[in-house]
């Protein structure tokens, strides 16, 4: 009786020492190697791809983040001044604060940047256009307030002028040379 229960457990380890042996050979195997390799591969390449999607859709979305990223690069490598690194900075913080448009199969990202870039430049001419119309309008300003000034001050100098002429005329008629301080 005792014989039953213990050939029994022995049967179950032989069981279990098969199974062991079986999966270990499975797990040490080339085959299964080369596909977990292989899967990871795949896995990193396509997080790759995606992150690169990702990053060229923000790139077509915000082409003057890129120009300015490009300029502080290029200006990095001609001369180390720290206007480099601000203008990295500024393209990085644009570049990423940029909500990416997802490429349409009608048109490249290099499409979309240009299609951007005409959009921002256009913005920029138009905020630089409105800031030339307050300057003029500042200027004109000015130069109105300078003529008012000059208006009322011409009849006062037209009569130290001709009293000075006057002056002048009368002292050349007896003879007698004016102050050059005279008014």
């Amino acid at each position: 009786m005792v014989e039953g229960p213990l050939l029994e457990r022995e049967r179950e380890v032989e069981r279990s020492r098969a199974k062991l042996t079986q999966d270990l050979a499975v797990l040490c195997s080339p085959d299964t190697f080369a596909s977990f390799t292989d899967d990871l591969k795949q896995e990193a390449l396509d997080t790759k791809d995606a992150f690169w999607e990702g990053l060229k859709a923000r790139a077509a979305a915000n082409p003057a983040a890129v120009i300015a990223i490009g300029a502080g690069v290029a200006w990095r490598v001609v001369q180390r001044p720290p206007i480099a690194t601000a203008l990295i900075g500024v393209g990085l913080y644009s570049l990423w604060q940029t909500d990416a448009k997802p490429s349409t199969g009608d048109i490249s990202y290099t499409q979309q940047s240009l299609q951007a870039l005409k959009e921002q430049a256009g913005e920029f001419v138009s905020a630089a256009a409105d800031i030339a119309d307050h300057a003029q309008e500042a200027v004109s300003a000015k130069v109105s307030e300078a003529l008012d000034a000059t208006k009322d001050k011409i009849p006062g100098w037209a009569d130290n002028v001709g009293g000075a002429l006057g002056s002048a005329s009368a002292s050349v008629k007896s003879g007698v040379r004016p102050s050059p301080h005279a008014t």
